[in-house]
């Protein structure tokens, strides 16, 4: 138990040649309680909490160099439960994460400032919801 830094560099594969890099606390020979990951080649930065060396608890991805930002909860290297997520195209989505995707209730704001709130299951609006139109205020309900 304690703190540290694990590093190693890919000797084969999509990311031969490039490290990924762990700093924080360490149990049992697993990444446990507090740290950040930099993934190969920078693809994504996590900060925030790990149990068994799985994303799992509360913490911030940051994708591509800021290309998608998500912070929440995670559970199993998943984003699951309630959380954010920023896409770099100006939309974003707030609410209930199952598996990586959006799953219960959440809202996505569109970068064109419309907005839908409602029910999401496996990535798709899904049951009842409310679409607000930005352009001329008009609502649908369904």
């Amino acid at each position: 138990k304690g703190r540290g830094v694990f590093s190693f560099i890919h000797k084969e594969g999509l990311y031969e040649g490039r490290s990924e890099i762990y700093e924080g606390e360490f149990e049992n020979g697993y990444f446990e309680g507090r740290g950040v990951y930099i993934g190969a080649g920078w693809r994504f930065v996590y900060e925030g909490d790990f149990r068994r060396s799985d994303f799992h608890g509360y913490g911030k991805m940051i994708r591509n160099n800021g290309e998608m930002i998500y912070e929440g909860q995670w559970e199993n290297d998943e984003m699951n439960g309630v959380g954010t997520c920023q896409w770099v195209d100006g939309n974003r989505y707030s609410g209930e994460w199952k598996d990586g995707v959006q799953h219960g209730f959440g809202t996505f704001y569109f970068a064109n400032g419309d907005v839908y709130d409602g029910g999401w299951e496996n990535g798709k609006q899904d049951g009842t919801g409310l679409f607000r139109c930005a352009a001329n205020g008009s609502t649908q309900e369904g």
